[in-house]
């Protein structure tokens, strides 16, 4: 086929360029992933933490938490700029993580107001029990999403400014 050669670069270079914005497979270690999870747990726990720490989300706390949540968001700018590669942030641009994403936001959702319902209701073992399950179903969501992601660069069917 007289074109299967320019077809081999593209793919090859949607390749490329799909490990150098989301990182080679598999992308973390045993101890980045139990990190991972414990933020997940920390940050699906936040209903207990304004149980104990109810200074918290007030004053100096709430900027605390503020600059927390900026970070969050600065993040991915901030990776843009040291790779390189502008990925559309939407969740809408990767049509074969939807379902990981959705799968993410639904976990999220209920889990944070299952345990505001039993932090109200004074069932605290059972609200922090509770997290750490749905703290490793994120992760998984979080893991699918990203392979789901890098298929869809390879493939050609996102597109990815430069």
């Amino acid at each position: 086929m007289p074109g299967s050669a320019e077809l081999d670069q593209v793919a090859d270079v949607r390749r490329k360029l799909a490990t150098q914005a989301l990182g080679t497979l598999p992308e973390s270690s045993r101890t980045q992933s139990m990190f991972e999870i414990g933020a997940y747990v920390v940050l699906l726990g936040i209903p207990i933490w304004k149980l104990f720490l109810p200074g918290l989300f007030t004053g100096a706390g709430a900027w605390v938490m503020l600059a927390v949540m900026l970070l969050f968001v600065a993040y991915p700018r901030i990776k843009e700029r040291r790779h390189g590669v502008r990925l559309p942030h939407r969740m809408n641009a990767y049509p074969s993580a939807r379902k990981a994403h959705y799968a993410f936001l639904a976990i999220f959702t209920v889990n944070i107001g299952v345990v505001g319902l039993l932090v109200d209701f004074g069932h605290l073992v059972i609200a922090s029990v509770l997290s750490v399950p749905a703290a490793v179903a994120l992760f998984v969501c979080e893991k699918v999403a990203r392979t789901k992601m890098r298929e869809d660069i390879e493939a050609g069917r996102v597109s990815v400014g430069l």
